[in-house]
């Protein structure tokens, strides 16, 4: 397939990554203080070139393994014509950033733009139980937060509005670990060779998923799988080893 085609307009275009709705929920917010369009990430997945139609853009998601989701990658590495634009990127994060926004900001420099406004928000963890979490807390400042981030891109702030600059600077060695047991780990969970590429393991982490009897093969897990990664053999999911570990069929299974 060649260019998407994005109807050109005046309002700012928002690209979301989101697997159990943190950054969709942060979308729709930007989305409603800037009168903005949403636009799915996963909906591109399959174009070759992607052109932003807007005078400015941004990018919305969430951090996996400490870094950039392996589709927001893909679709970063697609943009093109974006010299002359604003562009923002908003992570969405349980822990931290990480090194998140550093790795789009290198990939979008490598396209011919700048990433100029880079903004952090705290959302509930899903990606692994965190008991002591104040669910409600974290979402009443998260929406606080926005409206100051709304704000801050209506007037194209240049720079990054960390949440805590203390701790992201005392953090940055503990990502160059990180990404050295994510691999191992991964690489044992699945069965793989941990000298492979880690967007590659990422995807062949399914390998260790499994559903049991409690299984009612409703076909959600099937229906809201963002890349298309799980079909139904006999009503129970089978995973095709393309995930992207947002872990929607995880955190939307109803058993």
């Amino acid at each position: 397939m060649g260019e998407e085609s994005i109807p050109e307009n005046d309002s700012v275009q928002i690209f979301y990554f989101s697997g159990t709705g943190n950054s969709l929920r942060i979308a729709e917010l930007l989305s409603e203080k800037l009168d903005g369009e949403i636009i799915s990430i996963p909906s591109l997945k399959d174009q070759k070139k992607v052109i932003p139609r807007s005078g400015s853009f941004g990018i919305v998601f969430p951090v996996y393994y400490a870094d950039l989701p392996v589709i927001v990658k893909r679709f970063a590495n697609k943009l093109e014509d974006i010299g002359e634009k604003y562009i923002f990127a908003v992570a969405t994060y349980g822990g931290d950033t990480g090194k998140s926004l550093k790795t789009l900001s290198k990939i979008i420099k490598s396209r011919g733009g700048k990433l100029s406004g880079m903004y952090e928000v705290h959302m509930p963890q899903n990606g692994f139980r965190k008991p002591m979490e104040n669910i409600d807390k974290i979402i009443g400042n998260a929406n606080k937060r926005m409206n100051v981030v709304s704000k801050k891109i209506m007037a194209e702030y240049s720079g990054r509005f960390t949440a805590n600059k203390i701790k992201s600077v005392l953090l940055i060695p503990l990502y160059f670990l990180l990404g050295g047991f994510t691999k191992k780990g991964i690489a044992k969970l699945s069965g793989s060779d941990k000298n492979m590429d880690i967007d590659e393991l990422i995807g062949m982490a399914d390998k260790s998923f499994t559903v049991n009897e409690k299984c009612n093969h409703c076909g959600l897990c099937e229906r809201i799988c963002p890349v298309d990664n799980i079909k139904l053999e006999k009503g129970n999911p089978v995973w095709l080893h393309k995930c992207e570990n947002c872990l929607a069929c995880y955190n939307f299974c109803p058993q």
